[in-house]
């Protein structure tokens, strides 16, 4: 017996071989069973005093607070990219787990009710565009977020450059080198470039047939 408001399913002797030392309960607490400590008390089927009782063994809580995802701080980051967010909400516990989705590694650093401190290692491999953001605590309980975090496009990655030196009043063509130069956006748009004051960049292009994003 769990007291008023507790519904005993069954009671079992767990194992293949039966103990004497454990018992499997399966109770129901119903609403309005009211919240605080209850006694627990063993009856053997024999009844009469076969019968033993534990003071306080057991707590009704009123319905138990929900997790919650508010939002991450930032809200977004880019392919390649290591980074640390926070993660805001509501009711986290220690313990708990965050999924910002396929191909983003999260190693969580620190828990309390209200915050999560996560770094995040987003590989060149993410889809970019929106993720949902998923925080599991060590109870089951769990809340997703849908598109709190976006994965954004590398930032480019310039290595070098075809010609290194040009003269004065001169005109010519410089090849960059490099990676993650954005010529797949949106049509017509490149990126731009720049190399300080007094030259002119008379025009952008990303070369090739088939186009580059090196």
């Amino acid at each position: 017996s769990f007291g008023a408001g507790v519904t005993i399913n069954s009671v079992t002797c767990p194992g293949s071989t039966v103990s004497e030392n454990s018992l499997a309960v399966s109770i129901t607490i119903t609403d309005g069973a009211g919240a605080g400590l209850r006694n627990v008390t063993v009856t053997n089927p024999e009844g009469g005093t076969a019968t033993d009782t534990l003071l306080s063994a057991f707590q009704v809580r009123l319905e138990a607070p929900t997790v919650n995802v508010g939002g991450v701080t930032p809200a977004q980051g880019r392919r390649k990219a290591t980074l640390s967010a926070v993660v805001s909400g509501t009711e986290f516990q220690a313990g708990a787990e965050v999924s910002f989705g396929a191909d983003i590694a999260v190693s969580v650093s620190a828990v309390n009710s209200t915050s999560i401190g996560v770094t995040l290692s987003i590989q060149d491999t993410a889809l970019t565009g929106a993720r949902d953001v998923t925080v599991t605590n060590p109870d089951g309980q769990s809340f997703t977020r849908a598109g709190a975090f976006t994965v954004q496009k590398a930032a480019p990655d310039l290595v070098s450059l075809g010609t290194t030196v040009g003269n004065e009043q001169q005109t010519l063509a410089v090849t960059l080198n490099g990676d993650d130069f954005d010529c797949l956006g949106m049509p017509g748009t490149v990126p731009t470039v720049s190399v300080g004051a007094g030259v002119t960049i008379n025009s952008v292009t990303c070369p090739g047939s088939t186009v580059s994003e090196n």
